[in-house]
């Protein structure tokens, strides 16, 4: 009878920690629809059975069960977690992929591939559900342990700030209810409750990093140390969280400060940034890779030490990065880009065929360029934005090229016809020397009438002399067509 009641109360106890976890973290409402990873693992059975108790009728559970195809015991897991499903009424997809083959493709371990392979298949259920996207969820059954062992292997690997929050309780998308739970409680409550669970053996391994901290390192932290050293690593882990917020509000001001974005590039002012303490600047470089290479995965202290130190280095010291990614040191600045091979520095120069065409299309590297020649009324009004211009056609002698800088380019710079020769242009305006070199023109013979988005030449101005017009527009496409 003792034993009856102490088991009830650690499932009446296991089911209000969630519901007051979730409640905290505003996780679930009723209502929503529910994507549910089970992997038919202790987890995931915890999971799906905590939810369904808590909610019943009141939520939709839509379980999403992956078959990796690289156990033996992967299409029985795979029976067992729509049985159970069945017997529960709870929506169940199964879907089998091949991870293995995945992660020879594509160069990664067969784990990492499972994990993207997984998402994949969460984010298919969750875009076919119809309803609100506040009102849809991706539930994954994360626990307290596995938020120890990403901190413990985040930490081991060299991590920013934020490597120490380790797993948060929802990240988009993305909700992780049970994170306040230890694995002990997990397997307590599925005890207690006779609830079946799959037992996967690559767990029972040390073939992942994962496993040799779960097995060999929390254990004697716990034994040897304190034994409620995973609670405190969580209760670190949400003091972490409230900090980083904190200093990403001072990060984005920062960035506000001292940042000038141009698409897949930004540039850091040297002035502003020197002002910045040491950390938010160091965290600066962190965001601004991020933006510019799409992710942080891999990128290491010192390749934020390598952007730092180019501030003290002479004007045209550059740097390679992963992901493609180039630093530049300006006159006052530095330059983030990510290197793209449809830039315009190898483009041909190109006719803008105003003889047989008087509009049309031109591709040219990452750019889209869209010119149109027509006759000028009185009440036409000249473009004042940088990505559109108007010139006199009736003044351009050689025909139109679009092209990159050659030897001899200049401008007109003023009304009374005095020119500038376009590298003294270019070094007057302090324009790098990497963008000097893709920077595309529209050219007549060597008179350049306009470096795009940047002066056009007074000669070609349209004036009130001026007949028919040449007007000419730039797009950046990142070369995604043509």
């Amino acid at each position: 009878m003792a034993s009856h009641i102490g088991s009830l109360y650690l499932f009446l106890r296991m089911i209000q920690k969630v519901k007051d976890y979730i409640q905290k973290n505003n996780l679930i409402n009723e209502g929503d629809h529910v994507v549910l990873g089970v992997s038919g693992g202790p987890d995931s059975m915890c999971l799906l059975s905590v939810l369904h108790t808590i909610y019943g009728d009141k939520i939709t559970i839509h379980v999403v069960h992956v078959n990796h195809s690289i156990r033996p015991s992967a299409d029985d897991e795979a029976e067992f977690v729509s049985n159970i499903c069945k017997d529960m009424g709870i929506i169940c997809q199964v879907a089998k992929v091949d991870a293995v083959q995945y992660a020879k493709e594509y160069g990664m371990s067969t784990e990492e591939a499972g994990r993207i392979l997984r998402y994949k298949l969460f984010e298919k259920t969750y875009n076919e559900i119809d309803g609100a996207e506040d009102k849809k969820r991706i539930a994954v059954a994360h626990n307290m342990n596995d938020n120890a062992e990403t901190m413990l292997l985040n930490m081991f690997r060299g991590s920013s700030l934020g490597g120490l929050i380790g797993i948060r309780a929802s990240r988009d998308k993305v909700i992780r209810p049970l994170l306040n739970i230890s694995r002990a409680e997990i397997e307590q409550y599925l005890d207690d409750n006779n609830i079946s669970y799959c037992i996967d053996e690559s767990n029972m391994t040390d073939d992942y990093a994962r496993n040799r901290v779960r097995h060999h390192i929390i254990p004697v932290a716990e034994q040897a140390i304190n034994s409620g050293a995973v609670r405190n690593m969580m209760e670190l882990s949400d003091k972490v969280a409230d900090a980083k917020d904190y200093i990403d509000s001072q990060v984005e001001a920062a960035y506000k400060l001292c940042c000038i974005s141009d698409r897949n590039e930004v540039r850091i002012l040297s002035g502003p940034y020197s002002q910045l303490h040491g950390f938010i600047a160091r965290s600066l470089l962190y965001k601004v890779f991020g933006q510019v290479a799409g992710r942080l995965k891999d990128v290491e202290s010192k390749h934020i030490d390598i952007i730092d130190s180019l501030f003290a280095m002479d004007t045209g010291k550059q740097v390679d990065l992963p992901y493609g990614v180039q630093a530049i040191k300006t006159y006052d600045a530095i330059d983030i880009r990510r290197i793209n091979n449809n830039d315009s520095s190898g483009c041909q120069p190109v006719l803008i065929d105003t003889v047989n065409s008087v509009e049309g299309e031109i591709n040219y590297g990452k750019y889209k360029i869209i010119y149109r020649l027509f006759d000028i009324n009185a009440n036409d009004s000249i473009p004042t934005d940088k990505y559109t211009k108007w010139f006199d056609y009736d003044k351009i002698e050689n025909g139109l090229m679009l092209r990159t800088r050659m030897e001899g380019d200049y401008l007109s710079i003023s009304d009374d016809g005095k020119t500038k020769k376009l590298k003294d242009y270019y070094i007057n305006e302090k324009v790098p020397k990497y963008e000097r070199d893709y920077n595309p023109l529209i050219a007549d013979g060597s008179h350049i009438l306009w470096v795009l988005g940047k002066r056009i030449s007074s000669f070609y101005k349209v004036t009130s002399e001026t007949k028919r017009v040449i007007e000419v527009s730039f797009i950046e496409t990142n070369g995604e067509e043509g």
